[in-house]
């Protein structure tokens, strides 16, 4: 498995998912659709420091559903709808289901 470093995360795209009273379908996630995008997170780095060497902690855990933008500003993408993505591009996190 990938392990980040810093305040990177490894993202894995879900097709579909039913989150309380939010629903979300395939067609939401079409190309041409410009709102955020649904992924599960599979791993995260420890988070980043600071100027004077301090660790600020990730607020996101490995599998947690979260929000990102639609686009990625530089991300990696590993295959199968993995990317390697910093934290600064997720949006919100989903209530477990």
């Amino acid at each position: 498995m990938i392990r980040p470093i810093t305040n990177h995360v490894v993202v894995e795209k879900i097709k579909h998912s039913v989150s309380g009273s939010i629903l979300w379908t395939p067609s939401m996630d079409e190309a041409n659709y410009g709102g955020p995008k649904l992924f599960r997170v599979i791993s995260c780095g420890p988070g980043r420091r600071t100027r004077r060497g301090l660790q600020i902690p990730m607020e996101i855990r490995p599998g947690d559903r979260v929000l990102c933008q639609s686009y990625f500003t530089g991300p990696a993408e590993m295959g199968d709808g993995r990317f390697v993505i910093d934290d600064s591009q997720i949006l919100a996190v989903l209530p477990h289901e």
